[in-house]
């Protein structure tokens, strides 16, 4: 309860005045006096209207109607406190099973079909490497050092029909031996596809 309607309350128990009375002498609806003292203010006319109201109310009960007027629009327009129950409770929501199955439908569809159109695209790339050594070269070492990275990681690689390991990085090293004169190493790639990628570098040892 506020302090505007314990005020006005306990006035008129002072005065012992019964609310159908001050009704009766005021002309002030019943109605409108039982929502002053129970805090109904929304149900009440506009602010135009309970001016006039609340003046003669005031002075029938013989309070200051300059403050009781003060004290009713500060009640009114204190800010409300949060989780203070609303006049208009919320509607619940309510989801329709049929679109929920229908959404979830669509979205394992999109998802299946995505991954087909990512493995079909697959089939169609070829496996890239990154070597060094770069290009051809000439050389008095008696090893070379192949290095460099290979994708998709899951292709087989072979130097020369020799299986290289490659890492979960996709990076790969392999030193070999160089004869005299002219070395050819073929650098290949399989993907699982079958789609496959060759280099060749002609190395020579002088």
């Amino acid at each position: 309860m506020s302090d505007f309607s314990n005020k006005i309350k306990e006035q008129r128990a002072n005065l012992k005045i019964s609310l159908e009375d001050l009704a009766a002498k005021t002309k002030i609806p019943l109605r409108y006096l039982n929502w002053l003292e129970n805090d109904e203010f929304s149900k009440l006319p506009a602010p135009v209207y309970i001016v006039g109201i609340l003046k003669v109310y005031a002075k029938f009960m013989r309070l200051n109607s300059e403050e009781l007027l003060e004290n009713y629009f500060k009640e009114v327009n204190k800010p409300k406190i949060v989780g203070q129950t609303s006049n208009y409770s919320k509607k619940p929501i309510h989801l329709n099973p049929e679109f929920l199955r229908l959404t979830i439908i669509i979205i394992i569809f999109l998802s299946v079909f995505g991954y087909f159109i990512y493995q079909i695209s697959s089939l169609n790339f070829k496996p890239t490497i990154l070597l060094t050594p770069l290009a051809d070269l000439v050389t008095t070492s008696e090893t070379l050092i192949f290095k460099g990275q290979l994708k998709p990681i899951d292709s087989k690689l072979t130097i020369n029909n020799q299986d290289i390991w490659v890492s979960e990085s996709g990076e790969f090293s392999k030193e070999l031996f160089l004869n005299l004169g002219s070395n050819i190493f073929v650098i290949s790639a399989i993907s699982k596809y079958g789609q496959r990628t060759e280099l060749i570098r002609k190395i020579l040892r002088q």
